[in-house]
């Protein structure tokens, strides 16, 4: 479930508070409604994105993409995160950078490197 009862009660429930609790009086209902309801369809759907965790997020982004009928949407949402296998070589590297990280030695930024290159 997107939304729990609670949140989807308090952000999609277009019925007015005086159908569901009988003790506030219609007239108060509808000046509570006025100032505190959403109005249109996407402040009603902006609450209930700010009401909602990241994931229940994320799962309503892709719901929305893949309903959207965008197949460049659908091909980044299903895409793997690397479609090669990781080689011998890059595992070691990854291990020596790592190592290196340990040992206090620091990256060389990607600027005074392209600098270096540049200047050669």
């Amino acid at each position: 479930m997107l939304l729990s009862e609670r949140h989807r009660r308090a952000t999609l429930d277009p019925m007015p508070r005086s159908a569901t609790h009988p003790a506030v009086a219609p007239d108060d209902a509808r000046r509570r409604s006025r100032y505190l309801d959403p109005v249109t369809v996407k402040e009603r759907l902006h609450h209930a994105v700010e009401a909602m965790s990241d994931e229940e997020a994320r799962a309503a982004l892709r719901t929305l993409a893949d309903a959207s009928g965008d197949p460049v949407a659908w091909m980044l949402d299903h895409a793997p995160l690397d479609d090669e296998p990781e080689t011998d070589e890059e595992r070691q590297a990854v291990a020596g950078a790592r190592a290196d990280r340990e040992r206090g030695i620091k990256p060389i930024p990607l600027e005074d490197v392209l600098a270096e290159f540049d200047a050669e």
